[in-house]
């Protein structure tokens, strides 16, 4: 069900989320985070299946963290933490102001494609485990791996001219 974390608990402050706080909770198919958490250790929220959507409600820009169609960002929008494992779907874009990913941040997810609409953004593998998605990129970004077989954090990248956004956004990636 939906999870409110409260912002005091037995009179004192809610500011965080510990690292296993929620992990494996397939149960949990939405999480509200308060303004007064600071900080959110990740993988907090691995293996919750059940997670469709994630909401900060400290507000664009008043907080550490920031939401956006349910997915967890820095307050500035610029690295993206996690995407909800449960959330259903065949195809993400990726703001083109993020330029990091957060260890983890698309663990565990069922998508099939990733559209990330900017340069490159730092990453490691782990940022895919457990997840089959490929990752698609526009031609004129920079950063990214080039060629036939291409591949970046584990991941197929696949080139799509910015020309093709719409026909992307409302079909099938794996079709393309």
């Amino acid at each position: 069900g939906a999870l409110k974390i409260p912002m005091v608990l037995e009179g004192c402050p809610v500011t965080g989320i510990d690292v296993y706080a929620f992990q494996d909770c397939v149960d949990i198919t939405s999480v509200t985070i308060p303004g007064t958490i600071k900080t959110i250790y990740l993988p907090c929220f691995r293996g919750c299946g059940g997670l469709t959507n994630i909401t900060y409600v400290g507000g664009f820009g008043s907080g550490p963290y920031n939401s956006q169609d349910g997915v967890l960002y820095d307050r500035d929008m610029k690295r993206m933490f996690k995407y909800p494992e449960g959330r259903v779907g065949s195809f993400y874009t990726v703001p083109s102001s993020v330029t990091s990913l957060a260890t983890g941040c698309l663990v565990g997810t069922k998508l099939r494609g990733v559209l990330f609409e900017g340069d490159c953004p730092n990453a490691t593998s782990v940022a895919f485990t457990d997840s089959t998605c490929a990752i698609y990129r526009y031609s004129d970004a920079t950063g990214w791996p080039v060629g036939a077989n291409a591949y970046w954090c584990g991941r197929p990248v696949i080139l799509v001219p910015r020309s093709m956004m719409e026909t992307i956004s409302s079909t099938n990636p794996a079709a393309i």
